[in-house]
């Protein structure tokens, strides 16, 4: 099984995850859109805000990156594959699925256009236009192109990261999963508050860049995609493969 089959592989199960997610979202808008409408005709003037693809997006492909890389690694090499190709397949799989995503998120924008044409209360949200479009529910095609680079980066962060938890726990004995496991929550809530004062200004450096525009917020999300995409290379070429 070389680069193209183990790719071929790979994407049809992507393309399930991505069929289930559209369906399981359109599922959820029209049925925000039919509430919208029931209020509406009740002589209602609430506004219904649907801003779940985004956040939504990034979960699904965190959730992908934690589940798949280890089976992968044990289905490729038991089926001759090496680990260089087993892992650049991990590459063009979340880039595939970003891109069906980062599509996704446009085609949503489309919709919530038609939608705000005959429903005028409901808002559907997201990424791009939240940040950098003041909520606009209509954008330019250039604005649909930064749209769309911007998920891109967005999720292949959110992939790459994925992929580093598992592999973490993967190589850490019972004793250091346990620690770490309490570790992230106890940083989160108790470690970013204190080292805050220390790093305020490169971070706040690091806002004002990216709120300049998305193509700097886009170059963080790669830099840090690089980053966590280097590591994980460094643990998938001395990982040992257990059930092997």
């Amino acid at each position: 099984m070389k680069l193209r089959a183990a790719v071929h592989y790979k994407s049809k199960d992507m393309l399930k995850s991505a069929g289930t997610y559209f369906i399981v979202l359109l599922t959820i808008l029209l049925a925000v859109i039919a509430v919208a409408r029931i209020n509406v005709s009740n002589g209602g003037s609430s506004y219904v805000t649907f801003s779940g693809y985004t956040i939504g997006a990034w979960v699904m492909m965190l959730v992908m990156g934690i589940c798949a890389i280890r089976e992968d690694l044990r289905f490729f090499i038991q089926n001759g594959v090496g680990r260089r190709t087993a892992f650049l397949t991990q590459w063009i799989a979340a880039l595939e699925l970003a891109a069906l995503l980062a599509i996704g998120g446009w085609l949503f924008q489309l919709l919530a256009n038609a939608i705000a044409q005959s429903t005028p209360n409901v808002r559907i949200g997201e990424l791009y236009s939240m940040l950098y479009a003041q909520g606009a529910m209509s954008l330019s095609l250039w604005q649909h192109v930064e749209s769309f680079m911007l998920y891109l980066g967005f999720l292949l962060m959110a992939y790459m990261g994925g992929m580093f938890f598992s592999l973490l726990f993967y190589v850490l004995n019972k004793t250091m999963q346990i620690v770490v496991a309490v570790s992230i929550p106890f940083l989160l809530f108790a470690g970013i508050p204190f080292i805050w004062p220390y790093f305020s200004g490169p971070l706040t450096a690091v806002y004002r860049f990216c709120a300049v525009s998305s193509w700097n917020l886009l170059l963080v999300f790669l830099i840090v995609t690089a980053i966590i995409g280097a590591v994980n290379r460094l643990i998938t070429r001395r990982i040992p493969i257990r059930g092997l």
